[in-house]
């Protein structure tokens, strides 16, 4: 009994040692991008909730009464830049809510800028939960060695199906992590005999796209396929 009492106690230290919180954090992010982030930083010590469904274009998108629920509960809410209603998240779900802006320009399908915005979410993930900060850490360097050699690979891709140089027409609403329908793009393509390709910046945009990862290599293999078959065209 005394050797049981011992072991228990020691799995119990063992556990905050490691920054264990008894329960996952409860977080509510603003799209499934950054849902993708706090998964990849926060691993299984993170629950999150995603209001914006990935089909959605962010920037256009209002709150409903159970979107207002969800961040009271959690008590945190993530978000880019562009989100309209976040500036009133403190009036409609109340002032206790926390909200956590990720300042990091460009579009965070790039491997270098998906990096820069993992960590300044590990490092609110560790003002939150100090007792997890070595966690959170090691993911984050996990997170660099995996983009490192994902975009080795996507690049090697790109330049054997021809990609670079290719001159392109695309969507201004890609860039800040935006989107638009297809309509348009559609009909310019075909006036100028061109592949028309349609991307996502979320994860979960297309089927078999959770997570970051399984989005962008989705856009890069689109793309590729639509060089091939442009250069096919003019053969």
């Amino acid at each position: 009994m005394k050797r049981l009492s011992v072991s228990i106690a020691l799995a119990l230290w063992l556990g905050v040692a490691m920054g264990s919180p008894a329960e996952p954090l409860r977080l509510t992010a603003t799209t499934s991008l950054l849902s993708s982030l706090l998964k990849d930083i926060g691993g299984e010590h993170v629950q999150v909730n995603v209001l914006i469904p990935p089909a959605s274009c962010p920037g256009h998108f209002d709150l409903r009464p159970g979107d207002v629920a969800a961040i009271s509960r959690s008590g945190v809410l993530f978000a880019h830049q562009f989100e309209r209603f976040v500036d009133r998240v403190g009036e409609v779900a109340g002032k206790q809510v926390q909200v956590y802006r990720i300042a990091v320009p460009g579009n965070w399908l790039v491997p270098g800028t998906y990096v820069q915005a993992a960590e300044n979410v590990a490092a609110i993930l560790s003002q939150i939960d100090p007792t997890g900060r070595a966690i959170y850490q090691r993911n984050l360097k996990q997170l660099r060695l995996r983009t490192i050699r994902l975009n080795a690979e996507l690049q090697t891709r790109l330049k054997q199906a021809g990609a670079p140089n290719v001159p392109v027409v695309g969507s201004e609403m890609l860039e800040p992590l935006l989107q638009s329908g297809a309509n348009t793009g559609a009909e310019l393509a075909r006036e100028l005999g061109a592949q028309h390709v349609m991307l996502s910046n979320f994860p979960g945009g297309f089927a078999n796209t959770l997570g970051w990862e399984n989005c962008l290599r989705e856009n890069v293999r689109r793309v590729a396929e639509a060089v091939k078959a442009q250069k096919q065209m003019k053969q």
